[in-house]
């Protein structure tokens, strides 16, 4: 990827590039459930992806799952908030912390939970596993033009589950009319 400019390089940079990175992001947790990935299995998940095919294990598919849906759980228990309430609320107008310490332990929560929801189910359209399409549609929602590395991520991981080019100045338009044609999946 382009080290200059790492968001621009997200829309050209190869598939299996970006599996990679997001393996790495979730092997620790992946650990903790039991799985495994090596560095080549990694690179192998990310050579075999395929826009349309499911690739990896369905362990692998539940336990990423789950991960996001622990997390949106945590955005519910700890600030009462859905992942797109989440996504559109200001930490500077979340309640529930007095000193800056408490504040920053806050923010780091809702900041960790959101980009493993994000990252948890781009990695999953990247696999071919369309159960976290919702969630990747409100992380589009919540984009202001700013094309954060989420969105950008979560722009190519639906594109890719869905065929469609991720430069293609009417890919959203497309992406939608799919929506459109297939009741949101």
């Amino acid at each position: 990827m382009d080290n200059l400019n790492p968001q621009a390089s997200l829309l050209t940079a190869p598939i299996s590039e970006l599996v990679v990175l997001l393996c790495k992001q979730f092997h620790r947790l992946l650990l903790e459930r039991g799985l495994r990935l090596t560095t080549s299995d990694m690179h192998a998940l990310g050579e075999a992806a395929r826009p349309a095919v499911m690739v990896g294990t369905p362990e692998l598919h539940a336990a990423l799952w789950s991960i996001v849906q622990e997390s949106v759980a945590e955005l519910d228990s700890r600030f009462g908030l859905t992942f797109a309430q989440s996504l559109a609320q200001d930490m500077g107008t979340l309640g529930g912390w007095e000193t800056t310490a408490e504040f920053l332990e806050r923010a780091n929560h809702k900041s960790n939970a959101e980009l493993r929801i994000a990252a948890g189910c781009s990695l999953l359209a990247f696999l071919g596993v369309a159960w976290g399409v919702p969630y990747l549609r409100e992380v589009l929602a919540a984009d202001d033009g700013v094309d954060d590395v989420e969105v950008l991520i979560a722009r190519r991981a639906l594109c890719h589950l869905y065929a469609l080019d991720p430069q293609d100045p009417a890919w959203f338009e497309r992406l939608r009319a799919h929506w459109d044609d297939n009741r949101g999946n």
